[in-house]
């Protein structure tokens, strides 16, 4: 696939990729642009803005991407992937700054995808392995009583106990005829990982770090399910907005979720959802190095004094050491919490 420039279209200055026809991929959508089925008049130059792309990628009313949809995008980003080295050596200071933001919107919109991709593989995969473990209950109650050589010797009187018919000439001692057990559905807990963190890490390719931070932030920001089953709105509500528009990225996402949960013993519900909408706003209009700093500032001032340390850290830290000499005399350090502390005068 050849591109031939990266142009700005009006109304809205979306960026498109400029492609030929005849291409494996223009082929292949010959007639069509990607605009959601629309068919347009034939040409031998299409335009695919990328916010159509990314749009392309949101999730189905069903709740998930269309698979058609996410092939067709993929084909499309690694065609402009391999076209881009071409242009940008050609490309002036200011096409090459709009073409690093327009990439950069793109990617916002993909790490949603990775979020929405990591909260519905880890809601699936729990409830798999507890259909498949409840799957086993029912199926797998067959008793071992006999202590002679493990076969099982119950004489019930029973006959209805617990299904089927009582045949005595067929089934021996047993005293009934069990109905045949019904196959045990296979659990994702046999796979070899410890949890879905683990999976993500051996299916993707991804450290188990940033596996979790994914199953963290979308257990914050997408919609939850109650007790009943019915669905909740996302714990931050604000914040999945934005990430879902792609106004912030996942990462600054995840900065904005730890410093919530950082304050959520000590404040107020009111504060806490202020505190989310300043920094979903710092968020979208300022860089991650700058957010971290307001972040900070937000939890030391509801949080001045720090959390309480425990008793664990206490007795860790609590003590006499030995500091380097200074002029000739020996420095001592004294931690001891105020119950042991000596405040008599030295004689």
């Amino acid at each position: 696939m050849e591109a031939l420039r990266v142009q700005r279209v009006g109304h809205g200055g979306a960026a498109a990729l400029l492609t030929r026809a005849d291409t494996s991929v223009g082929a292949a959508s010959r007639g069509r642009a990607f605009d959601g089925g629309i068919r347009a008049a034939r040409s031998d130059k299409q335009f695919v803005p990328t916010s159509e792309v990314a749009a392309s990628c949101l999730p189905s009313p069903a709740g998930l991407p269309d698979a058609s949809a996410l092939a067709e995008a993929i084909a499309v980003v690694k065609a402009a992937a391999a076209a881009g080295p071409g242009f940008l050596a050609m490309a002036g200071y200011a096409e090459a700054a709009d073409y690093a933001s327009q990439v950069e919107d793109l990617s916002r919109s993909v790490e949603y995808l990775q979020v929405l991709g990591a909260g519905a593989v880890d809601r699936t995969r729990t409830q798999a392995i507890a259909d498949a473990a409840t799957a086993r209950t029912r199926n797998g109650g067959s008793w071992i009583t006999g202590w002679d050589d493990g076969t099982e010797t119950l004489d019930e009187t029973d006959a209805s106990w617990p299904h089927g018919t009582a045949d005595r000439a067929t089934v021996g001692r047993a005293g009934f005829t069990a109905q045949p057990v019904q196959p045990v559905p296979a659990s994702p807990a046999d796979d070899g990982c410890k949890n879905t963190a683990e999976f993500l890490r051996a299916r993707l390719r991804i450290s188990v770090a940033e596996a979790h931070r994914r199953i963290s932030l979308a257990a914050a920001v997408l919609p939850r399910t109650g007790i009943t089953g019915d669905t909740q709105p996302a714990e931050r509500p604000e914040l999945a907005t934005a990430l879902a528009a792609g106004t912030v990225a996942s990462h600054p996402a995840s900065i904005i979720t730890l410093a919530l949960d950082r304050v959520r013993h000590h404040a107020p519900a009111h504060t806490t959802t202020r505190m989310e909408h300043a920094l979903t706003r710092t968020a979208a209009e300022n860089d991650t190095d700058f957010l971290t700093r307001i972040a900070r500032r937000w939890t030391e001032a509801i949080d001045q004094d720090g959390t309480e340390p425990t008793e664990h850290e206490l007795r860790h830290r609590q003590g006499a050491f030995l500091r380097q000499a200074r002029r000739g005399l020996h420095m001592w350090k004294s931690s001891q919490p105020p119950t042991n502390t000596n405040t008599s005068s030295p004689s």
